[in-house]
């Protein structure tokens, strides 16, 4: 038995590849990830101040990306070294060039750095930026995730490891099974977080699942409306989450029809934002959870809190419960829990 060294083995060169590839397992070790994790970029593209585009005739919200995507990025899953860098280019006015964005990549396991530019794309819905072969899903990016559309295929740039980490945790728990966008953030402190901090990278994920199935749908993969089923049950997100939620749905083409938000920590105003959005749906909702909502800390909610929050719960209630008629006998009632007691 050997203990594992190769204490007087003849180290030949030419083999050192084959026998590193050899022993190296499937993708990258931990070990090696936290040597290249935190490393800076290169030199010669650190970090410069955003300058404005040159051009003042395209639309706004492709002036906004001009600037939200200079920067550093970090591109792929949490076991990629590959970094890109965006920057404004600017050639030479002799030239009559026009200034663009141009992205750098390079890799923190091994030197080079190769550009490409970033150009614009008219088409007959408007223009949109491409990258190589690839184009900028304008739906499911945010400031904080861009998704890259690529024959089928998406390719995620991250700005930092925490979007990182709390994107690719929401891949799991944001899932399209058939005709159903499953939402299960059930005592979610990765939810909370991104609620914290600003990021939208949940509305982010939900947009981005929503515009998957809808291209498989028009490619004939699948046909029909998207239901939702959203739990939200102690993730304590607010009011401003919970809308932007629902507001991402809606854009995507999905009717919410089972929601839990027990616990969300909603008010009464945050209540009533949720009926205005909930108006422009379709579907009823058969399943409503709106516990431990008035009160979540179980302290002592005075009356005008409990009677606002009680007529929000009203209004929406009679907004979303399935109407019974002769012409749609099928129609499941509405599963409803609620906090009715007085604290």
């Amino acid at each position: 038995e050997t203990d594992g060294s190769r204490a007087g083995e003849v180290d030949d060169p030419r083999l050192r590849d084959a026998r590193d590839a050899r022993d190296r397992p499937q993708g990258y070790r931990q070990q090696e990830r936290e040597q290249w994790w935190y490393q800076a970029p290169p030199p010669i593209l650190q970090e410069l101040p955003k300058q404005q585009l040159w051009s003042k005739e395209l639309p706004a919200e492709l002036q906004a990306w001009f600037d939200t995507l200079q920067g550093h990025w970090l591109v792929g899953e949490d076991d990629s070294p590959l970094r890109v860098t965006v920057r404004l280019h600017h050639t030479s006015k002799a030239s009559g060039e026009k200034s663009m964005l141009r992205a750098s990549f390079y890799r923190t396991d091994r030197a080079g750095v190769w550009n490409e530019d970033l150009k614009i794309r008219f088409c007959r819905t408007g223009c949109t930026l491409t990258l190589s072969d690839g184009t900028l899903d304008l739906i499911a990016s945010c400031h904080s995730w861009v998704v890259w559309r690529r024959e089928g295929q998406c390719r995620h740039w991250f700005r930092g490891q925490e979007a990182q980490m709390l994107a690719q945790w929401f891949w799991t728990k944001v899932v399209v099974q058939g005709l159903w966008l499953e939402v299960d953030l059930v005592d979610s402190l990765q939810a909370r977080r991104d609620a914290e901090q600003g990021l939208g990278l949940l509305s982010a994920c939900i947009r981005w699942r929503l515009s998957v199935a809808s291209r498989r749908s028009a490619e004939g993969a699948g046909a029909g409306d998207v239901w939702a089923r959203v739990d939200l049950s102690r993730s304590l997100v607010g009011d401003g989450t919970v809308e932007s939620l629902l507001c991402a749905l809606q854009a995507g083409g999905a009717q919410c029809r089972r929601l839990s938000l027990r616990g969300c920590r909603l008010t009464a105003a945050g209540l009533e934002k949720v009926t205005e959005v909930l108006r422009a749906q379709l579907q009823p909702i058969i399943e409503l959870d709106l516990r431990d909502n008035c009160s979540p800390d179980g302290c002592t909610c005075s009356e005008q809190v409990q009677e606002a929050w009680l007529r929000a719960s009203s209004r929406l209630i009679a907004l979303v419960a399935p109407r019974v008629s002769s012409e749609r006998p099928a129609d499941r009632p509405l599963w409803l829990a609620l906090d009715l007691e007085s604290r």
